[in-house]
């Protein structure tokens, strides 16, 4: 197995990228199914034990930067609470980020064909399982001719606040790439994989 700090970057990219794609079209119904929460929370799994290969890794001198940095870095604490939280059934210490993790929303848009517009997949709304409560779904006109899709935005909820999943994807890529760097690991070559 590689246990290499640019293979466990390139898996938390990986993650992000199959995070990003639900995202963007999670198919042609909306079937609120788990996917997309199950991609925010492996992506976030993946990010936060990143940490660990950094740490570990023979070019990092001092180590103790590394947690550091995800203490200070508003989206690797993030990512740190949701690991967290996940793995321990809730926080058993203080959150790193602005508060205790409230949960995960999923936010489902489907976009249908208007009236006059032929569609190939028909009209109906078939849901796989019954939204929880704080879940969304909405229905929208399709800008897409003839074609219906869903796309899913999964929220963390964090001390009232809401943060989009995808975003924070990106931005603690961004931040690992940035501290990294400054420890002398370059990842840029890992993210291009």
């Amino acid at each position: 197995m590689d246990y290499s700090t640019e293979a466990q970057f390139a898996a938390v990219v990986r993650a992000a990228e199959r995070l990003y794609e639900l995202a963007a079209d999670a198919g042609t119904a909306a079937n609120m199914d788990y996917r997309a929460e199950d991609a925010a929370r492996h992506f976030f799994h993946e990010c936060y034990a990143f940490k660990d290969y950094l740490k570990k890794d023979p070019r990092v001198a001092e180590p103790a930067v590394v947690e550091q940095f995800v203490s200070g870095s508003i989206p690797l604490s993030l990512a740190a609470d949701v690991c967290n939280s996940i793995k321990h059934r809730g926080l058993d210490r203080r959150a790193r980020g602005s508060g205790p993790l409230d949960g995960l929303r999923m936010e489902t848009s489907l976009e249908l064909p208007t009236r006059g517009q032929a569609c190939a997949e028909g009209g109906k709304i078939v849901m796989q399982r019954n939204p929880r409560d704080g879940d969304v779904l909405r229905i929208v006109p399709s800008p897409h001719l003839g074609r219906s899709r869903s796309t899913v935005r999964v929220a963390l909820l964090v001390a009232g606040k809401s943060y989009d999943a995808c975003q924070v994807a990106q931005d603690c890529i961004l931040a690992w790439v940035h501290v990294a760097g400054r420890l002398g690991v370059d990842l840029a070559a890992a993210s291009d994989e």
